[in-house]
């Protein structure tokens, strides 16, 4: 699989709020296997996942949700899965209602840890370039501003000896 250019033209990739996810934090954030999401990584590539420079998958939040996963929530159980009776008190409809209501919930909450994730990444990568530019600001500040003079080679060193042993004192 190669990465589509045009669509890697146009991801922005120096914004915080754009979710992105590896096949495997993919497959967690949809509780869903692995190989599900590799097995679904052509239509993900249609749908906007790239490869970044470093040949890892990056699938970001919407792309899932087109090819019908469901980030932060469960897969729809089939249509024959019999329904649990509701408790006393309220009906199966408003027991479902809010059962998607918290499912909805779960995967907003999921979508925000992960996007306050990406944040707290793009704040350390800019800590650890700002150290390195008030490090080496340090180092140019604090380097002489007169070279020292060269040391002498070995045999101008060993005839200075020699020229020390001969002379008298």
């Amino acid at each position: 699989m190669t990465t589509n250019a045009t669509s890697q033209d146009t991801v922005d990739l120096t914004t915080p709020t754009r979710v992105v996810f590896s096949v495997s934090e993919a497959a967690k954030a949809c509780r869903v296997d692995r190989k599900t999401i590799t097995r679904k990584m052509d239509q993900l590539e249609t749908a906007g996942a790239y490869k970044d420079d470093s040949g890892y998958w990056q699938i970001p939040v919407a792309s899932l949700e087109e090819v019908g996963l469901r980030p932060g929530r469960p897969t729809p159980a089939p249509a024959d899965t019999p329904k649990e009776p509701a408790p006393t008190g309220r009906s199966i409809e408003e027991w479902h209602q809010l059962e998607m209501q918290a499912l909805r919930l779960q995967g907003e909450r999921d979508v925000a840890i992960a996007r306050a994730e990406g944040a707290e990444r793009a704040l350390a990568e800019a800590s650890a370039r700002a150290n390195f530019v008030e490090h080496h600001m340090i180092a140019i500040e604090a380097s002489p501003t007169a070279t020292p003079p060269p040391r002498p080679s070995w045999r101008e060193r060993r005839r200075a000896a020699r020229k020390a042993e001969n002379t008298p004192a």
